[in-house]
C-alpha cells in the first residue's frame, strides 16, 4: 500500500528537480533579453 505513494512522491521529486533548473534558466534568459533591449 505504501509503495505506490512512495513511487509517485519520488517521481514528483525528480520532475521538480528537472523542471526547476529549466525555469531558472528561462527566468535568467528573459532577464538578459530585457536588459539587452534596454
Amino acid at each position: 500500500m505504501t509503495s505506490p505513494t512512495w513511487a509517485s512522491q519520488r517521481m514528483a521529486n525528480s520532475l521538480a528537480f528537472l523542471i526547476n533548473p529549466f525555469l531558472l534558466f528561462e527566468k535568467v534568459t528573459c532577464l538578459l533579453v530585457e536588459l539587452s533591449i534596454l
